[in-house]
């Protein structure tokens, strides 16, 4: 805003209205000396008192004020009548001007820098407590002068409910080397993405394919059961305590088309590790599902071997993509074993701590 210019479109409206400017006695060139200080300040403080204190002047010079009262403006603390403005105001606006603002701007400055410090904790993956925002803002409230306050109890709870914040319960606990290493993560992710569209321009999305292994409990459980208040032990009668654990893995493959290949491949909890002659003879064995047994029902590098030759390759294109996460036995050397000689196939393996990014 330009101080000058307010002033000469003031003078000419009340030249348009008849009034004289008669040459300024000392007292009023005294005051506008002043007047001219606090423009300069306002404007650097970001207030708006221009149209206040210009009524200053016409008052001081007897001249009958334009309106600019807005008695609809939120911001009360700095609205004046014109019709009852004193001069003490104008000295008690350049005294909270020199101060840094009133006393109610500094409050939403300390609100808004606790606010800020607190995100950056967040960020940080650091514990934060309500006496630790009462603590930041009482540092803030120092820094800028804002005497008589507290930092109340009632003061955090207040800021709080403003910012939505609220007492959690902390689920995971991660090092400072997982925190150092998400930028590392996020980088390798996006390099593999780029690395990987390149690729794929050059193959049909049928010869794409992707595969992973999903795990499940054949019996289903909730964690959490009512009890009366106080008992230590709560114990719950299972079907089969086994089949609370990881009980069976699939592994379903799909092209980047969206096809879902045949068969799906499928391993089995077996106390043997393997299904016998009985159970062979016997087990019902869908044409769409390969199944296999383990002792625990997760897969190792024996089930590698054998969703390679008995799933994948039947599926897998003379020249295509096999993309893979970072189990450790999804190596090069692991897969390749396996593959025709006859079959060109490149292996992408998305970096660990990749899966699900958004990049």
């Amino acid at each position: 805003m330009n101080p000058l210019a307010v002033l000469i479109i003031l003078q000419r409206e009340f030249e348009a209205e008849g009034h004289e400017v008669s040459t300024p006695t000392r007292q009023e060139e005294d005051f506008a000396f002043t007047l001219k200080g606090l423009f300069n300040q306002a404007i650097e403080f970001g207030y708006t008192y221009v149209e206040k204190v210009s009524d200053l002047v016409l008052e001081g010079s007897g001249v009958e004020p334009v309106e600019v009262y807005d008695p609809e403006a939120r911001d009360v603390e700095f609205q004046a009548d014109p019709d009852n403005i004193q001069i003490s105001q104008l000295y008690r606006w350049e005294k909270q001007i020199l101060a840094g603002g009133c006393h109610r701007d500094k409050l939403k400055e300390v609100s808004k820098e606790t606010y800020k410090k607190f995100l950056d904790l967040k960020q940080r993956h650091q514990r934060v407590t309500t006496l630790d925002l009462r603590r930041i803002a009482l540092i803030k409230a120092r820094e800028i002068n804002c005497t008589n306050f507290k930092a109340s109890e009632t003061w955090a709870n207040s800021f709080k409910r403003k910012h939505n914040i609220v007492s959690r319960k902390i689920t995971k606990f991660v090092s400072q080397k997982d925190v150092t290493e998400k930028e590392t993560i996020e980088d390798k992710a996006l390099d593999f993405v780029l690395e990987s569209r390149e690729l794929f321009e050059t193959h049909a999305g049928d010869t794409i394919v992707n595969t992973d292994q999903s795990g499940f409990e054949l019996e289903m459980h909730a964690g959490r059961t009512l009890d009366v208040k106080g008992v230590k032990k709560v114990e719950i009668i299972a079907q089969s305590k086994s089949a609370l654990t990881h009980s069976y893995t699939i592994m379903p493959t799909v092209t980047a088309s969206g096809k879902l290949l045949e068969p799906l491949y499928m391993v089995l909890r077996e106390d043997s590790g393997t299904f016998g002659p009985r159970i062979s003879e016997t087990m019902f064995r869908p044409p769409n599902v390969f199944l296999s047994a383990s002792k625990s029902g997760k897969m190792g590098v024996k089930h590698l071997d054998e969703y390679i030759q008995n799933v994948a390759v039947p599926n897998l294109a003379p020249r295509g993509v096999l993309v893979v996460d970072s189990w450790s036995a999804f190596s090069d050397e692991n897969i390749m074993r396996n593959i025709p000689d006859n079959m060109e196939l490149v292996i992408k393996q998305i970096p660990e701590g990749a899966t699900g990014k958004a990049v």
